[in-house]
């Protein structure tokens, strides 16, 4: 490390990347809701088919969930998966 650069610490990955507060929020309260689903899926033992069912919602949005894909998932697809999984946020 060079002696002139600055060295920042952050508590979360997306005080990182992310300077707007609200947008910030955002992904701090959707990345929390797929760890959530997750966990939730392979506690159950599901596979996407099966967890698309139980969730009520379409195999491409479990697929994204289940990779990750944070930008193809917004709050309210989120709130209702974990309303159907009875996860209490």
């Amino acid at each position: 490390m060079e002696s002139g650069m600055n060295q920042s610490t952050f508590t979360s990955v997306w005080d990182a990347i992310e300077d707007d507060p609200a947008e910030r929020e955002d992904l701090k309260a959707r990345s929390d809701a797929i760890i959530r689903l997750k966990a939730h899926i392979a506690a159950k033992g599901w596979d996407a088919e099966t967890a698309a069912a139980e969730l009520q919602v379409n195999l491409f949005l479990v697929e994204c969930l289940l990779k990750g894909r944070i930008g193809q998932l917004d709050r309210q697809s989120l709130a209702a998966m974990q309303r159907a999984a009875g996860i209490r946020r």
